[in-house]
């Protein structure tokens, strides 16, 4: 296991290169800032002001958490167990799993598929996907913008709350492929349909 703190108060730790065969816990009192982290096992990063992440890789986060963050990687970003920030931009070249976010704006999008679970984004919550989104829990904020070639909403799932969400976009982003609302809808099509 590896563990890096920096010691004061509204300091930046900025690391170029970052590698770990085990389980990393990264601390800023400051900026928190990672030119290209790479980690066999899940990582921790807390920063009291921004993060600042990029990978060349996958990248397995089971705590994250600042007022701002920006995690950009090149292969799958998976989001555990907390997410909380004030604005937030997560973005993949593959896949992008997000199982808990809480925070003021946020901006999720990915090359490949999206799954979220528990996402409030109690601002606006923005999410483009390159191909299905998966809504396996509820998925809110003030204004909600999603933009996918499939939309999966499950039996636990939920896009937008009532009382709470007051302007919903969900955007067909395949041009090939027919929309259906309601109904059974077709499985050869972009669908919402009366399950979901």
């Amino acid at each position: 296991n590896m563990y890096i703190e920096n010691g004061g108060r509204g300091l930046t730790l900025r690391i170029g290169q970052l590698t770990s065969t085990g389980t990393p816990e990264l601390f800023s009192w400051g900026i928190l800032d990672i030119g290209n982290l790479i980690s066999a096992g899940p990582v921790s990063a807390d920063a009291v002001d921004r993060l600042n992440i990029a990978s060349s890789g996958n990248l397995n986060f089971s705590r994250l958490t600042g007022l701002y963050a920006t995690v950009r990687t090149r292969g799958d970003l998976f989001i555990g167990s907390s997410a909380t920030f004030r604005d937030a931009s997560f973005h993949s070249d593959g896949q992008l799993t997000v199982n808990n976010y809480v925070g003021l704006d946020a901006q999720f999008s990915s090359g490949g598929a999206m799954l979220l679970s528990n996402v409030n984004g109690r601002n606006s919550f923005d999410a483009v996907a390159g191909t299905s989104l998966t809504a396996n829990g509820i998925v809110t904020g003030r204004t909600v913008s999603i933009a996918s070639d499939d939309i999966i909403i499950s039996p636990n799932g939920s896009i937008g709350v009532q009382g709470t969400t007051e302007a919903l976009s969900i955007t067909n982003s395949n041009s090939d492929s027919q929309t259906f609302i309601g109904g059974t809808g077709t499985r050869g099509g972009y669908h919402l349909d009366a399950d979901e």
